[in-house]
């Protein structure tokens, strides 16, 4: 609730949620104080600074169920690459568990991401899930950049939103009644 709420008098930004779930067919809650930094035709990058914090949505359609470290890796790489200036995973940082989004079966990536040109970097923690009724394959990406200060809260805040992702209207979910 706190993360949602009213915050230097902006609002949650209900309406570029629906604007999103209008042209990509799925929804995300935005916070206060959370920009649309960029899109394209698979990818959204939601943005706040100070400390600088950011939720991305990448896609791409496919009949391959398959979640992999490996498929992961190589397509967070290219989003760095082309979105970030070349930002990169810390290979030896990750680590790997079973989870879930909006009720399909996720792998749960965290660790440490870099700019070797930048000399950048900071936590990440990713998703990686396959919505069938929609033949996507996602990933829900977090990370921040915040030199100085506890990074903890900051990227669990990122995670809160990326766990509010929904694929699917809420009658075609698999958890739905």
């Amino acid at each position: 609730k706190w993360l949602f709420k009213s915050f230097f008098g902006e609002e949650e930004n209900k309406e570029l949620t629906r604007q999103i779930a209008r042209e990509y067919n799925f929804s995300i809650r935005i916070p206060p104080l959370y920009k649309l930094a960029r899109k394209d035709s698979n990818f959204i990058w939601l943005r706040r600074l100070e400390p600088e914090q950011w939720v991305f949505v990448y896609f791409e359609q496919t009949e391959d169920s398959t979640l992999s470290y490996d498929w992961w890796l190589k397509k967070r790489e290219e989003v760095g690459k082309l979105y970030y200036e070349g930002d990169v995973i810390i290979d030896s940082t990750v680590h790997i568990k079973e989870s879930h989004i909006a009720g399909y079966p996720a792998m749960r990536f965290s660790g440490l991401w870099k700019n070797p040109e930048k000399i950048l970097g900071g936590p990440f923690i990713s998703y990686l899930f396959y919505v069938p009724k929609q033949s996507r394959k996602y990933i829900v990406d977090c990370a921040v950049f915040a030199p100085t200060v506890k990074k903890e809260p900051y990227l669990r805040h990122t995670e809160i939103i990326a766990r509010t992702f929904n694929p699917l209207p809420k009658e075609q979910r698999p958890d739905s009644d």
